[in-house]
């Protein structure tokens, strides 16, 4: 396999920890410029050569098995080509908070989908001739790129999730700001409707966005008071 690192314009040092790691596998993609996860990402697809693309985030940690487990069930499963699974969580010193269960089948994600992501982003491994066939990452969803192509690759391919937790997602303490929350939903909104308009979803899952397109516009405060009570 190969392992491609994009290094985001970071100002830590991300760039001499890469360096030291003497690894033919390790391909290295530093960007001149801050360009954003969903960009770096699109870099990482077009540079890679593999048949599978395997998802990850720098701050969690797969397991031994992962690739075998994955690649495997794609083999298996020639009908499927977007896999996930559950996820351990982690606080930031790795100690185990619990497990994050995702639905298994295409089945049960199709019927799911519209209410939320059925699939942890940094657990899935696809098919890279489907992003070539149905279109990469979309730039302008940053926060749902991964909801977006989902919901788009349904159509055309059937998506599951293995039963068994092949990642550790770690938990901040830093609570996610209001800003970015919003920024998350909005783009989860955006995504949904984009899938109606362009992807043949049911014009009747409209019904669906209701919910959050109420809690995008409730004021913090509002909600806050909400939540006390």
């Amino acid at each position: 396999f190969e392992f491609i690192v994009v290094n985001d314009n970071s100002t830590d040092a991300t760039n001499q920890i890469l360096k030291k790691i003497k690894d033919p596998r390790l391909k290295i993609i530093t960007n001149k410029a801050k360009l954003g996860l969903t960009t770096s990402l699109n870099i990482c697809l077009k540079r890679s050569k593999g048949e599978f693309i395997a998802r990850m985030d720098a701050d969690d940690i797969a397991r031994r098995d992962r690739f075998t487990k994955q690649v495997n069930f794609l083999d298996k499963y020639k009908e499927i080509g977007v896999v996930g699974s559950w996820v351990e969580l982690i606080d930031h010193n790795g100690k185990k908070r619990g497990i994050l269960k995702f639905p298994l089948s295409h089945q049960e994600i199709s019927k799911k989908i519209f209410l939320f992501n059925p699939l942890r982003h940094s657990t899935v491994m696809f098919r890279k001739e489907l992003i070539y066939k149905y279109g990469f990452y979309d730039e302008k969803l940053d926060g749902a790129e991964d909801y977006d192509l989902w919901l788009r690759l349904g159509k055309f391919t059937k998506i599951a999730n293995i039963g068994l937790p092949l990642l550790k997602y770690r938990l901040h303490d830093e609570r996610v700001s209001e800003k970015e929350e919003r920024k998350v939903l909005k783009a989860a909104i955006m995504a949904r409707i984009k899938a109606i308009r362009f992807y043949n979803y049911p014009f009747w899952k409209l019904l669906y966005l209701i919910k959050p397109i109420l809690t995008y516009f409730i004021p913090s405060k509002v909600k806050k008071v909400f939540l006390k009570q």
